[in-house]
């Protein structure tokens, strides 16, 4: 009897832990799954702290564009010029962003998108290559149609450069 007693209580007690634990996992499971990659990329979070700042057609963006060619001279090794390159393929990705998206200049836009695939080519950095893919796709679903085909061959390019990498 008294034995019985003490498993009523005991499962008594642990009766609205267990119906708790049990609530607590359905709900959970009727929590959608999130993507593990973000729908909408953006650029200065992913390639902080580089910023746009003066793009294509701006005055003073040549002097932008001598400082990184004298500062390019100075690196000697091949390697790290090649992270450079890389470097400035994330800028001229940047940019391209900006004039693409927010100030609607397709031509600049195209320039510099032109820049950026002879940057692209002398680079050597996969996860750069990686987030710049990620950046791109995103590009493309918001560029107007008459720019989709360009934003598609960087995208290819970019592929073929990762492959060359891989």
């Amino acid at each position: 009897m008294e034995e019985m007693r003490l498993f009523k209580s005991i499962l008594f007690a642990f009766l609205p832990i267990f119906l708790i634990l049990l609530f607590i996992g359905k709900v959970s499971a009727a929590v959608p799954q999130v993507s593990p990659r973000p729908v909408d990329v953006n650029s200065y979070e992913i390639f902080w702290p580089v910023v746009a700042g003066k793009v294509q057609g701006d005055s003073l963006y040549s002097l932008k564009l001598l400082k990184e060619q004298v500062r390019g001279l100075f690196i000697i090794s091949d390697s790290k010029k090649a992270e450079y390159f890389s470097f400035l393929s994330t800028k001229r990705l940047v940019e391209f962003e900006k004039l693409v998206l927010v100030k609607k200049d397709y031509d600049n836009a195209a320039k510099t998108l032109k820049a950026y695939e002879e940057n692209l080519i002398k680079g050597v950095n996969v996860e750069t290559f990686e987030n710049q893919l990620s950046l791109l796709e995103v590009i493309l679903v918001k560029v107007d149609d008459l720019q989709k085909p360009l934003v598609q061959k960087a995208i290819l390019i970019l592929n073929s450069q990762l492959e060359k990498l891989r």
